[in-house]
């Protein structure tokens, strides 16, 4: 008979067991082996202590390395996590995203406990040693940066922090004579007066990012990690440098001979950047095409101003319903103003071609075309949804051989409003003026 008494809960099966079966047991344990390397989620359905069991040979979250614990509801006091069964042995990641800002404890049995505060993520294991079973933290491996306090020149040494506080005056801080692979050192403004009194990194025969100076660090309150390469010693943190000035975050800095390679710039105001005798400013992007992103309720644009910026004129894309992708050619020729929907314009030199329309529908629509055709293969209601204003050439064919009834309308002939008598091959204009739609017949092309 197969048991489940390992760390994971995965099926043993017994030696004989399964014929013909066991590759799907395996392929069970198998996924359940990668479910304990990936990420999963767990929710305590109520304001109460909860318990999470890893059942056997059966994918569920518990399993997982990362577990992510939500609350169905807000908690109103520290509430305990037990993670069964107490039999594990196994190293968890739990972050703590709960809802109400409360703490919760996670344990396995009667033993130690590991309390993860709110939106906190901690590292434990659990021993699985039974009822007695405990939870502790995994704590960071020894040998990490130690800290000294120093205002004056300094030379420092491998895994050091130097706290330099340079508010009496500027000094040196050099860095160690041989450094190996993977060696770093930390220097950070104890004193927020790099900016008065600047802190200068020491490259004592080696290279920083590559160049044969120090590094000026001289931002308030700026803190570099330093890692050796093998060759150079590499700039981390928030800033970094080249045996010059550092780039902060927020500072209004200038910078000269810089490549940015695949930047994202958010919000920027781009001032005095030409490549142009006359000032213009151009962009190459590798395709050739510039692209301005929508975001949420709003369409890319591009505004265009006046002289005096008092007023602007905007260029908007369809709106996303619109499911619009198309190209819009600018018109060829002398220089000339767009036409707009709207706007009451004189063409010149324009030929206006309509479209002859198959209609195959009954309904009467100007958008198809200024001159229709049908031809009537059975009884036929033909519908109104012209509107005021328009106007169509109806070329109706094989009218006389079944019924044609037409809209609610006023016939214009010299008889009155009589609707006419159709034959083989029949033309009526058909025209709308307000809600009154008029029709003419203007004779047989047989």
């Amino acid at each position: 008979m197969a048991t489940f008494v390992n760390n994971l809960r995965l099926k043993e099966i017994t030696t004989g067991d399964e014929d013909g079966t066991w590759g799907t047991s395996t392929n069970t344990n198998l996924e359940l082996i990668t479910d304990a390397f990936s990420y999963g989620t767990k929710q305590m359905a109520a304001d109460a202590n909860e318990t999470f069991t890893m059942p056997n040979a059966t994918a569920d979250a518990t399993r997982g390395f990362y577990l992510k614990i939500t609350s169905g509801v807000s908690l109103t006091g520290t509430r305990v996590v037990t993670l069964g069964p107490d039999t594990v042995n196994k190293v968890w990641v739990i972050e703590n995203a709960t809802t109400g800002g409360q703490t919760i404890t996670i344990k396995q049995g009667s033993g130690g406990s590991v309390d993860i505060p709110t939106t906190a993520t901690q590292m434990l294991y659990a021993d699985g040693a039974g009822t007695g079973a405990a939870v502790a933290k995994v704590n960071s491996a020894a040998g990490g940066i130690a800290y000294v306090a120093k205002t004056a020149n300094y030379t420092t040494k491998n895994l050091e922090g130097v706290l330099a506080d340079t508010s009496g005056g500027a000094f040196t801080v050099t860095l160690p004579a041989t450094p190996s692979l993977g060696d770093q050192v930390v220097i950070a403004d104890a004193g927020g007066a790099f900016g008065t009194n600047n802190c200068i990194a020491g490259r004592n025969g080696s290279t920083i990012e590559g160049t044969a100076a120090d590094l000026n660090l001289n931002i308030n309150g700026v803190s570099v990690q330093f890692v050796y390469s093998g060759s150079t010693w590499e700039v981390y943190a928030q800033v970094g440098g080249n045996g010059g000035d550092v780039v902060t975050l927020t500072g209004t800095q200038t910078l000269t001979n810089k490549t940015l390679t695949a930047p994202l710039l958010t919000t920027p105001i781009l001032s005095g950047i030409t490549t142009t005798a006359s000032g213009s400013m151009e962009f190459a992007p590798a395709n050739y095409t510039m692209v301005v992103r929508g975001g949420g309720s709003d369409e890319g644009s591009i505004t265009l101003n006046c002289a005096v910026n008092t007023h602007g004129q905007t260029i908007t894309s369809q709106p996303h319903s619109a499911t619009v992708t198309n190209t819009m050619l600018l018109p060829a020729g002398a220089d000339s103003t767009l036409v707009s929907l709207v706007s009451t314009d004189t063409l010149t030199n324009k030929t206006m071609v309509d479209t002859v329309y198959a209609l195959s529908g009954l309904a009467l629509l100007a958008t198809n075309g200024g001159v229709q055709t049908k031809t009537v293969g059975s009884a036929i209601a033909f519908t109104d949804s012209l509107v005021s204003g328009d106007a169509i050439v109806l070329m109706l064919e094989a009218g006389a051989s079944y019924t044609v009834t037409w809209p609610t309308m006023t016939w214009v002939t010299s008889a009155g409003n009589v609707a006419p008598t159709l034959t083989a091959k029949d033309t009526i204009v058909l025209w709308k003026v307000g809600s009154v739609l008029y029709g003419a017949y203007t004779g047989s092309y047989v």
